[in-house]
């Protein structure tokens, strides 16, 4: 079915079907006061809110009132500050909200537009390249980014155009320089909205290039051309939205992904051959077929149809070279979306006879990124999983791990697959037929429809509680209970939200970037359940100034948490959630952090002390260790008040070390007590637990000090009535 060119049906054919699928999936009600759904659109309404307030003054870079206490980078927000400043002109016309959902529309427009502009490039047929359109706008792991993902949504919106723009490139000879700096252009632009696509642009440029030189189509020389053409214009383009996030990434030490995380997010093979999971009408069938985690790691979904459609598309590709760069872009973006083991229904699969393998690479990925690779040898599953390309890259290449969701790759295979599919189609000779499966393939990729949620959301009472009886200065942590008797951060966009409707500054956060100290934090609460049962808890939340709990009660879990609640955290109230649509549709319990009952002893005593008395503590032996949790590696100032245990004829001597390193020697001459303080420099000191250890040149006990008059067993060294760390 091929429509004369020029003719009004060609013309609103394409146009009309696009609305149709629009109008269905996008339920908004009202563009100025409504949003599709809370969650991420949080942190975009959010983003928007904050530029607009404070953009071009560099206080834009800094929100302090997250991450506490040294703040969040904005810049390091996965809507990267490109995005967030081109909203603002849709700010001015209707406000934040309004700026999303224009921008998701816009973003639809845009990547309709450009696939069908690049599948007419490979067929005539403008009915198979308005389906092929219609799939790649509205396929299903593109439209689940309107909550939220408005900057991946916009980023795969310009990918067409970039292929449609090599094309251009490489078959215009004389103006090949003007199209790729537009392809640069382009592909600065979806960089500078979401960082993915520093790899993600360039994969498909490359295998766009790639797939041009198998074919024969170019020589090596043109296809490299493109490549370093491309980039430049790319990175020249974007270098001052690089810069800022480079900075703001150095200056809080953000936290690395290891092998865990990183591999979670890679895409299980079973799941590319399957409709949308989240499908209105056949997401249970798609569960039934993949029966991995439903979360964005197995949204990579392409469908059942369209992928038997697509691989008749891709038949005669050997004889056709046009095809090969959808051929490259297919296969290189499919194998990178499996991430860095080989997955089937989330579950690695296992090779024996490949442990002696990956042992050799995990030894080099140790040495090369240790963060990466935290153990010296490869622990089950790992031993003998299948590996998988991107393994290699992640051990080789600078940054490659920060791509984390790596299933997001698919969206470079997509800008062949559609197109394969329009060629596809195209086979199918007889009308009625091709329009029956044009028919099936709509219908496996119908979106499901959006919500609809007033906008801004009610607060939560738990909120108001705090507004008003909370002092100025204070901090919350916001937590939730992941497993049972296990905390964790409740690191999420309604955590920022949180913060405009209690004032207060919270430890917690958003965004895939983490301070070093907030990881620190969040791991420790993972790897001690029953926290509330740990002497070292509440110690380590005044180490980051925190006065008030958050436990948001999503489930049986956080219950359970309540009743453990004791020692130095005590239950304040219980509030429930707020009425109609929230981004807390649950209870949030408020706990509060109490002062320390030795407030002279701020350190966590671990190994050789007595029980602290109201006096102090004593040093109990030769050798006491302690620790403190240090929030940022910079000049800590250790204070302390000492005596010695007195022993006729002895002298007694004390050595103090931070982390191995020693920091101060005292002798005493007499008994009086010693007043001292020492300032650590900011490179001995490490984000997390620091280790403070004291060396006592005797310890005897009471008893044998006085013969026996005194029955005290404890061999005491050293009395302290002071010892603090002060960052």
């Amino acid at each position: 079915m091929s429509i004369k060119r020029g003719s009004a049906v060609a013309l609103l054919l394409p146009w009309a079907l696009f609305m149709a699928f629009l109008l269905w999936a996008w339920r908004v009600d009202d563009l100025f006061h409504a949003a599709p759904g809370y969650g991420d659109v949080l942190e975009v309404v959010w983003g928007v809110e904050w530029y607009a307030d404070h953009f071009p003054s560099t206080a834009v870079l800094s929100y302090p009132m997250i991450f506490y206490p040294h703040g969040w980078p904005v810049a390091t927000f996965g809507c990267a500050p490109g995005l967030l400043v081109a909203l603002l002109p849709l700010y001015a016309l209707g406000g934040a909200v309004f700026a999303h959902n224009a921008g998701v529309i816009l973003a639809q427009f845009v990547a309709f537009a450009g696939m069908y502009r690049l599948a007419r490039r490979f067929t005539p047929s403008s009915f198979a390249s308005t389906v092929a359109a219609l799939l790649f706008a509205f396929w299903g792991c593109r439209w689940a980014r309107i909550y939220g993902h408005l900057n991946v949504l916009l980023g795969t919106a310009l990918m067409p155009w970039m292929a449609w723009g090599l094309e251009r490139a490489f078959r215009d000879a004389r103006r090949r320089w003007l199209w790729l700096v537009l392809v640069g252009g382009l592909w600065a632009l979806a960089l500078t909205s979401i960082l993915y696509f520093a790899w993600l642009g360039g994969v498909l440029v490359a295998g766009w290039a790639l797939g041009r030189w198998i074919g024969g189509r170019v020589r090596w020389r043109d296809a490299l051309v493109a490549l370093c053409g491309s980039t430049a214009a790319a990175v020249a383009l974007s270098a001052p939205v690089l810069v800022v996030f480079l900075q703001g990434y150095a200056a809080i030490d953000a936290a690395s992904y290891d092998i865990y995380h990183v591999n979670h997010w890679g895409a299980s093979l079973n799941s590319f051959p399957v409709p949308f999971v989240f499908h209105p009408w056949l997401g249970g069938w798609a569960r039934w077929l993949y029966r991995g985690p439903v979360d964005e790691s197995g949204v990579a979904n392409l469908g059942l149809i369209a992928s038997l459609v697509a691989l008749a598309g891709s038949v005669g590709g050997r004889r056709e070279r046009r095809r090969w760069p959808l051929l490259s872009v297919v296969l290189v973006g499919l194998v990178l979306a499996l991430g860095l083991t080989l997955k089937w229904d989330g579950v690695m699969v296992q090779v024996p006879a490949l442990r002696s393998l990956n042992g050799v690479l995990w030894r080099i990925g140790q040495q090369l990124k240790p963060a990466l690779f935290p153990t010296d040898s490869p622990p089950p599953p790992f031993d003998t999983a299948l590996p998988l390309p991107a393994l290699m890259l992640a051990i080789l290449v600078p940054f490659w791990e920060a791509a984390r969701v790596l299933n997001r790759f698919v969206f470079v295979a997509g800008i062949g697959f559609f197109v394969l599919v329009a060629l596809g189609l195209q086979r199918v000779r007889r009308l009625p037929l091709r329009l029956l499966l044009a028919a099936l393939l709509l219908v496996e990729f119908v979106p499901p429809p959006s919500g609809s949620v007033p906008y801004p959301p009610p607060p939560h009472p738990a909120f108001a509680w705090l507004r008003e009886n909370a002092a100025s200065g204070d901090v919350v942590v916001d937590l939730l209970a992941p497993a049972p008797g296990t905390l964790a951060l409740a690191n999420r966009p309604r955590t920022l939200w949180a913060t405009r409707e209690h004032s207060l500054p919270t430890v917690a956060g958003t965004s895939a970037v983490w301070p070093a100290y907030t990881a620190f934090l969040n791991q420790w609460l993972l790897d001690h359940p029953h926290p509330f049962g740990r002497s070292e808890f509440a110690p380590l939340l005044r180490a980051y100034r925190a006065d008030y709990l958050l436990l948001h009660v999503e489930g049986e879990n956080e219950c359970a948490m309540l009743e453990e609640v004791g020692g130095d955290i005590a239950l304040v109230e219980c509030f429930d959630p707020p009425e109609g649509p929230s981004p807390w549709p649950y209870s949030i319990c408020v706990l509060q952090v109490e002062p320390s009952r030795t407030p002279a002893l701020d350190v966590v005593l671990r190994e050789g002390w007595s029980t602290p008395e109201g006096w102090g503590v004593w040093a109990v032996g030769t050798t006491s260790s302690a620790r403190w949790a240090a929030t940022a590696s910079e000049d800590t100032r250790i204070a302390w008040e000492a005596f010695p245990h007195c022993v006729s004829g002895a002298h007694q001597t004390l050595w103090l070390e931070v982390n191995g390193a020693s920091v101060a020697t005292y002798r005493w001459d007499g008994c009086a007590p010693w007043s001292g303080e020492v300032v650590v420099p900011a490179d001995q000191v490490h984000v997390g637990w620091n280790e403070l250890r004291l060396h006592a040149a005797y310890a005897v006990s009471p008893a044998e000090a006085s013969g026996g008059a005194n029955p005290d067993p404890r061999p005491l060294s050293v009395g302290f009535t002071r010892l603090t760390v002060e960052q």
